[in-house]
């Protein structure tokens, strides 16, 4: 939590601006000495600038992820988790209710039955995902 702190208040903002600094002008004397945007020095100076933000929510995610994964295992064994549903099988099985209601004969184009079988699978995925089809 006093990763946390920290963040919401601040206090290493200065720092880590310090340090983008110190970067920016390492890469300006690298200029001054010749150095073009191909030159591995400068790379590693234009490439190592910290964002604050990502900085510190990579720090507070891993804090975190234990006492989540902790807590996730402890609330598997609930009755109200869905860890023990097979989406895999209920997917199988509205797939195949739907494969088995294409009909197709010999007389059928193949490349429109293909087509026709690809949007509907398309519908069917959205329709199950409740997403809209455009």
């Amino acid at each position: 939590m006093t990763d946390l702190e920290i963040y919401i208040d601040g206090f290493n903002d200065k720092g880590i601006q310090i340090a983008n600094a110190f970067l920016d002008v390492m890469r300006c004397k690298l200029t001054e000495l010749g150095a073009d945007s191909t030159d591995t020095f400068a790379s590693v100076f234009d490439n190592s600038h910290i964002e604050s933000e990502q900085y510190y929510m990579d720090i507070l995610s891993a804090d975190l992820k234990p006492i989540v994964s902790d807590l996730r295992n402890t609330h598997m064994k609930d009755s109200n988790t869905a860890s023990n549903i097979d989406y895999r099988s209920i997917v199988k099985n509205i797939i195949d209710d739907f494969t088995s209601q294409i009909h197709t004969t010999a007389d059928d184009d193949t490349e429109s039955s293909n087509d026709a079988y690809i949007n509907g699978l398309l519908l069917l995925f959205c329709k199950n995902l409740e997403m809209k089809v455009s």
